[in-house]
């Protein structure tokens, strides 16, 4: 039970940590590269 208690703060603190590591490799709003990250279409 300790172990899980264990897992879950690591795991929480994992998100905390990639939760601003998403806004900095969020796209730009750029024309060219939001068409090539729609694959053509």
């Amino acid at each position: 039970m300790l172990g899980l208690n264990d897992v879950f703060w690591l795991s929480a603190v994992i998100f905390i940590v990639i939760i601003p590591l998403i806004w900095v490799t969020k796209p730009s709003k750029d024309g060219a590269a939001s068409a090539a990250g729609a694959g053509g279409h």
